[in-house]
């Protein structure tokens, strides 16, 4: 058995990741949806401008919240252009690239300790990393709403950007390298990144810094003039550029000085990676009970620690920086829904356990367990503590999958009665009940988003649906 997963690690986890996926679209498929959600109803405005010819650039780019998400728009008004707004279609492009987020996570810790995998440690790292990405704890909030969903993107052009950064890195400077690297974080901080993008950022900037710091002996002018310079001036600039229309409050500015609060943001960021693990069913007891949780946080964070020691010190940069990227991420991304969500509801505990934000926060165990599995290769007792934590977090995210797969009539039967509130009468949107089941936020934007809709006849998938139920 251990000469099968050492041998086919590479192969395993691709299959993983293709089971996984076909588990998605099983998901996606039984819930059958093909209701808007949330912050999308508040686009179909845009979809009267594009057919009016008056859609411009400023309302691809207009903020919501700290969001910029023009990529994000032009998906959604092309799948009202050419498909009549089939939400379902966007549920499955999102599955795909959650999956594509996974095959590159794989493929960045394989290329960076090629001929290492073949050992058991790192083997069973390799084979885990899909469950790490494609989380299980988080699997029905990825797949349920397509905004959630298409940000798997991020995550799959982000992971690639830090492999590329990994490579132009560690050999010889070149104008080529720098270029490329330096479009693709434009590309996708930009359009694609959302808020994660900043996150994205300023991991390419630490990482940098971390490079000139560990190997200034070998910063030449050639290696600075070539890669370090533009590549921080583009990361400069895309989080300049980002911030330009949103808008910030006194209250916002504030944020910062929260990092300081120690007594805050520790139990906060324990919390939230202890949840990227645990089950989000797990009672909590409104915040007196998440010991279990915390206590998972706390192992995490003991293997961010350890693995952050012995990249450093066993010089483990010099196979790569792809690892670090992974965590540095993970890290960066905790605090940025500290800043987010945490300080705006007082630092408290339950933003920290709100699944949407998990995908990004637990990526970086990825990094942290192939860093610890290269170190323990050569001892006969860790490589068994790491392939049992290995077996433990597989185990631990297929029964968080099962279990959501166990309440696809449950959430099927849901989707249904929000699809007959949104396309009954709009008589009903005079009822709060009802405007909270349509998830349009407000009367007139249930109004507003109906007119739209019913004037351009789209979403005829959603109406069949509603009207078809009537009829059982």
């Amino acid at each position: 058995m251990t000469t099968l997963l050492t041998r086919y690690a590479l192969r395993i986890s691709i299959l993983m990741i293709f089971f996984l996926l076909l588990l998605c679209l099983w998901f996606v498929f039984g819930v059958d949806i093909y209701s808007l959600r949330g912050d999308q109803m508040r686009w179909v405005g845009l979809i009267d401008k594009m057919y009016q010819g008056q859609l411009c650039w400023s309302d691809l780019w207009a903020p919501h919240g700290p969001h910029h998400n023009p990529a994000y728009r032009i998906i959604f008004l092309a799948n009202a252009k050419y498909f009549n707004l089939n939400m379902q279609l966007e549920q499955i492009l999102g599955a795909i690239a959650w999956a594509g987020a996974a095959a590159v996570a794989v493929w960045g810790i394989a290329r960076h300790y090629a001929g290492n995998e073949q050992r058991l440690a790192m083997a069973l790292v390799i084979i885990t990393t899909p469950f790490l990405v494609i989380n299980g704890q988080v699997f029905r909030t990825v797949l349920h709403y397509s905004l959630i969903s298409l940000r798997m993107l991020n995550m799959m052009f982000f992971f690639l950007i830090f492999i590329l950064l990994s490579r132009t890195l560690n050999r010889e400077p070149r104008y080529v390298d720098s270029i490329i690297l330096t479009l693709l974080i434009i590309f996708f901080s930009l359009f694609f990144g959302r808020s994660w993008g900043q996150a994205m950022l300023v991991t390419v900037f630490l990482t940098m810094l971390a490079y000139a710091f560990v190997r200034t002996r070998y910063l030449t002018r050639e290696k600075i003039m070539k890669t370090i310079f533009p590549l921080a001036l583009t990361v400069v600039a895309c989080i300049f550029v980002y911030q330009i229309g949103l808008h910030w409050t006194t209250a916002d500015e504030s944020r910062l000085v929260k990092l300081l609060n120690f007594s805050s943001i520790i139990p906060y960021v324990i919390t939230l990676f202890g949840r990227t693990l645990t089950n989000q069913n797990i009672d909590v007891a409104g915040g007196e009970d998440i010991s279990l949780v915390m206590l998972v946080g706390s192992l995490v964070i003991a293997i961010y620690a350890l693995a952050m020691y012995l990249f450093f010190s066993r010089k483990y940069y010099l196979n790569g920086w792809f690892p670090l990227c992974m965590m540095l991420f993970s890290l960066v991304a905790v605090i940025s829904v500290y800043l987010g969500r945490g300080v705006t509801l007082g630092g408290g505990w339950q933003s920290a356990l709100f699944p949407r934000h998990l995908p990004e926060c637990s990526v970086g165990l990825v990094g942290a367990l192939s860093i610890i599995a290269l170190y323990v290769k050569q001892s006969r007792i860790w490589p068994m503590v790491i392939a049992a934590l290995c077996i433990i977090i597989i185990i631990n995210q297929s029964v968080a999958i099962v279990n959501t797969l166990d309440r696809i009539p449950f959430i099927a039967r849901n989707e249904v009665k929000k699809l007959r509130v949104f396309f009954g009468p709009t008589s009903v949107f005079s009822d709060a009940r009802n405007i909270k089941k349509a998830e349009c936020h407000t009367r007139e934007l249930c109004m507003d988003v109906r007119k739209v809709v019913d004037g351009y006849n789209l979403m005829k998938k959603g109406r069949e649906k509603a009207k078809s139920s009537l009829r059982k």
